[in-house]
Formats: structure tokens, sequence, C-alpha cells
């Protein structure tokens, strides 16, 4: 059973005048976070982003550990949340599966 565990929070619209700057600031650290993701060896899973459609977009998670499966939110643009039913089910033969 997999559980939220937190926030990576982003910057907050309010704390940049130009919306350009807020957006470029956010993708920055959200392309970090992808690296490293990215990196992630064949067969693990900590340190993946799991994305799942809500809305008009996702609900962006990174796997902070495996045993037992712990998520931390990634608050990106709009913050979207998965429903807490599909985070609790998740497994991580799923995580392997859908996001390699």
């Amino acid at each position: 059973m997999a559980t939220v565990v937190g926030t990576i929070e982003f910057p907050k619209w309010d704390d940049y005048p130009d919306w350009k700057d807020y957006f470029k600031e956010s993708d920055r650290i959200l392309d970090e976070l992808q690296v490293v993701s990215d990196n992630v060896p064949k067969g693990e899973i900590v340190g993946k982003l799991i994305y799942f459609p809500v809305e008009d977009g996702n609900a962006i998670y990174v796997v902070t550990k495996e045993k037992p499966l712990q998520l931390k939110h990634v608050s990106y643009c709009d913050a979207w949340h998965a429903d807490r039913i599909l985070i609790r089910g998740l497994r991580k033969a799923d995580i392997l599966q859908r996001w390699g």
C-alpha cells in the first residue's frame, strides 16, 4: 500500500511579477526531477516521477521509498492530486510496468 508523505514545493504565483519567470523557474525544477527520474536504474523505482492524468493536466509524484512504498506530491503548476484510492492501491510492479 502506497502513501503520500509530503510535497515538493514549487514557486508560488505571487513570488513572480512576470508569469514567464514563474513558468521558467517551475519548468527548471521539474526538468531537474525528470533528469533524476530518467537515470533511475532499471528495476528500481526510488526517484521515479510518476504521472496521473487529472482534469486538464497531471498529478505528479516522485517515489521516495520502496518499502513501504512512499511518494511525495510534486506541486507543479496547478498541483493536481490523484485520488487517494488510486495511490493506496499502487505497487512497485505497477510503477515498473507503466513508467519503466
